[in-house]
């Protein structure tokens, strides 16, 4: 039998996933490790920014800019995700405001970034404050965009910490 997707058998439940040995039996969740999985949330991953063009972002200096984010798991992103809900639901009486949606994207992704090298203000170091964190990703949606993608990829978190 090839490797892959386990066809439909009588004495196997119908639902599919992955196995690589379908004869095998492979939990989907394992309630002893799925809280120290989410633990890896908070402690985030760093990666490299990509400029507009989506080219490596270098710094004045030509070291690659990178930005330390949390995964969507972790206590700062819910929390945000918590005061966007409460937000939108007092909203929901009133229109549709594209504006107010977006600085709920912002003050998500904001709450995620921890940390960064190679962000400049007028060939400066820019410290990484909630304010400028901000700052950045109103300015530079791109950069938004790849704070999101990261957040929320699960596996970059879980494969950071699993790599000896």
């Amino acid at each position: 039998r090839e490797l892959g997707w386990r066809p439909f058998e009588p004495d196997v439940p119908r639902r599919r996933h992955w196995n690589p040995n379908p004869r095998e039996h492979v939990p989907m969740i394992d309630l002893k490790t799925a809280a120290a999985q989410t633990a890896q949330d908070n402690e985030g991953v760093t990666v490299p920014l990509m400029g507009k063009d989506g080219e490596p972002d270098v710094d004045s200096h030509g070291q690659p800019t990178t930005i330390t984010v949390l995964g969507e798991y972790a206590d700062a992103v819910r929390q945000a995700e918590d005061r966007n809900t409460r937000r939108f639901v007092k909203h929901l009486r009133g229109e549709f405001d594209p504006a107010e949606a977006r600085k709920g994207r912002i003050a998500r992704a904001a709450a995620a970034v921890v940390g960064w090298s190679g962000i400049e203000d007028g060939g400066q170091p820019l410290a990484c404050t909630p304010e400028n964190v901000t700052t950045l990703l109103t300015l530079a949606p791109w950069v938004l965009v790849q704070v999101e993608k990261v957040v929320a990829d699960y596996a970059s978190f879980f494969a950071a910490k699993s790599t000896p």
